[in-house]
């Protein structure tokens, strides 16, 4: 019981550091958390799998690359603070393969970054 309390808070600690990227392709981006129940094309091994059976009979390749620009904030009171001005690029590549054989079954792989952007803080001045 101890060890599970423990990787609950380990892992809260760990998330409340950074941004998570949930869509992590052209049309995830563009229907949000709704392309997950119709994803179609290279980036379903990513969102669906399942769907994969119904792409066309081709290879099908997606590397997308997305820019994050954070802008710099300052916030003023009791203590001044600000942030720094960061830009980002985060990639992805989704393959998915035509059928394999006469079964219809196909394979295909995903490589994302989903997370780890941070904000950077200056000391107060």
């Amino acid at each position: 019981m101890r060890i599970l309390a423990l990787s609950v808070i380990a892992s809260v600690t760990v998330m409340a550091g950074g941004y998570k990227i949930p869509e992590v392709s052209l049309n995830g981006t563009a229907l949000s958390a709704a392309y997950v129940a119709n994803a179609h094309g290279a980036d379903a091994a990513y969102y669906n799998p399942a769907a994969m059976i119904y792409n066309e009979d081709t290879n099908l390749l997606e590397v997308d690359a997305t820019y994050i620009g954070l802008s710099s904030i300052d916030f003023d009171g009791a203590s001044d603070y600000s942030s720094k001005e960061e830009n980002f690029l985060v990639p992805s590549l989704h393959f998915a393969s035509k059928k394999l054989g006469d079964s219809g079954v196909r394979a295909g792989f995903s490589i994302v970054v989903p997370a780890g952007l941070s904000k950077r803080w200056e000391n107060p001045t």
